[in-house]
C-alpha cells in the first residue's frame, strides 16, 4: 500500500537502508508527514491505553534493545505503553566517536526532518570514523532516560576507547530532538556524563535543562539548534538551554545557530511540525551539524595524541 508504519521501518537487523529514499532526510513532504503522523498516531494508542478502565500497568510492546553486527544486547525487559527499537550503524574499525540519538515525545529513529538519518548514512564512512545508534525512545520520559542510560552503558563496553582516560575526554556524542534534550539533561549525570564529551539539541525543551550543569569535566563542546519561527517548542529556549549548558564543570564550548524561517500568522498542523523539525531549512541544518562534529572529533584526537606525545599527529588532526 506503500502507507509507512513507524514499527515498520528498518530496525538493527537490517541497519542498512534500502535506497536514499528510505532516509527521511530527502524523502518528500508528504512521505515525511506520513511517517510522522503514524507515529502521533502510534503515541495516541499508548496515551489511550494508559488512560483506560484498566489502571494496572498495560504491557503493550516489548523492549528489543538489539543491533548487528555488535549491538546492544536485548536485555528481556517489558514495560508500560513504549515501544522501543534501535538502529546501529557501525565502523569497520574502531570507532572514533559513537553518536547516539534521541527522538521527541513521539519519539521515532529519524530526528529532525530525518536528519539523524542522514547522519547516520554519513558518519561512519567517513574520514573521522563515528559509528551511529539511533534510539526510538519516546512518550515515556522516564523510560527513554532508562534506555539512553542503557545504551551510553553499551556503548562504552562495546568500545573501551570511548571512555574518558586521564588528560583526555571520552567519545560519546549525544543528540536530542526536543523532548530528547530533557532527556539527556535528566539521563546524563554521574558516572554517564563521563564519557561525554559533546551534546547536540535541536528544537529542545527546557524541562530540567539546569541538569545540564551538574555535566562533568569532559563535556568539551554543546551545539543548540532552533528554528527561528517554532511554535511547538519557542526559540526562547535554546537561549536558556545555551545559559545551563555554560555554566557545566569544564566550562563547554556553546554554539547556538538560530535557523530563519518564513513568518506564518495561521499554521496547520504540518505547518506547525514543519517549523519545529526545520523541514524546509534541513539542509542549513546540516551544514552546522557537520563542521561542529568535525572540529569535535579533531578535538577529542588532539587530545589523545597530546597525551602520547604524539605532536606531528596532532597537527595532522587539526
Amino acid at each position: 500500500s506503500g502507507v509507512m508504519d513507524p514499527n515498520d521501518r528498518p530496525g538493527a537487523d537490517g541497519c542498512v537502508l534500502h535506497s536514499r529514499e528510505d532516509c527521511l532526510f530527502y524523502a518528500s513532504l508528504e512521505r515525511w508527514w506520513e511517517y510522522r503522523r503514524a507515529l502521533i498516531r502510534r503515541h495516541s494508542s499508548w496515551v489511550q491505553a494508559r488512560s483506560g478502565a484498566d489502571l494496572e500497568p498495560k504491557v503493550l510492546h516489548t523492549i528489543a534493545l538489539k543491533a548487528l553486527p555488535a549491538g546492544p544486547r536485548g536485555h528481556g525487559g517489558r514495560v508500560p505503553a513504549l515501544c522501543i527499537g534501535t538502529r546501529w550503524w557501525p565502523t569497520k574499525e574502531e570507532p572514533a566517536a559513537v553518536l547516539i540519538t534521541c527522538g521527541g515525545i513521539y519519539a521515532g529513529l529519524d530526528g529532525p526532518a530525518g536528519l539523524f538519518d542522514r547522519l547516520a548514512e554519513e558518519f561512519p564512512h567517513s574520514k573521522e570514523a563515528v559509528a551511529v545508534l539511533q534510539l526510538d525512545a519516546g512518550h515515556e520520559p522516564m523510560v527513554a532516560e532508562a534506555v539512553l542510560q542503557e545504551a551510553i552503558d553499551w556503548v562504552c563496553d562495546q568500545f573501551p576507547s570511548v571512555r574518558a582516560k586521564a588528560g583526555t575526554s571520552g567519545g560519546v556524542i549525544l543528540a536530542g530532538f526536543s523532548m530528547g534534550a530533557t532527556t539527556i539533561a535528566r539521563a546524563v549525570h554521574a558516572h554517564y556524563s563521563d564519557c561525554v564529551s559533546g551534546i547536540m539539541l535541536f528544537s529542545g525543551q527546557t524541562l530540567d535543562c539546569d541538569k545540564l550543569q551538574t555535566f562533568s569535566s569532559g563535556l568539551r563542546r554543546v551545539l543548540v539548534v532552533h528554528g527561528m519561527e517554532d511554535v511547538v517548542v519557542s526559540v526562547v529556549a535554546a537561549r536558556h538551554l545555551s545559559r545551563s549548558a555554560a555554566e557545566a564543570p569544564g566550562q563547554p564550548r556553546v554554539d547556538i545557530a538560530i535557523i530563519p524561517q518564513k513568518r506564518l500568522e495561521d499554521m496547520d498542523g504540518l505547518e506547525r511540525q514543519m517549523r519545529h523539525h526545520c523541514w524546509e531549512e534541513r539542509e542549513e541544518v546540516y551544514e552546522v551539524v557537520i563542521p561542529w562534529v568535525h572540529g569535535l572529533v579533531a578535538q577529542l584526537k588532539c587530545e589523545q595524541l597530546r597525551v602520547l606525545g604524539d605532536h606531528s599527529e596532532m597537527a595532522a588532526a587539526v
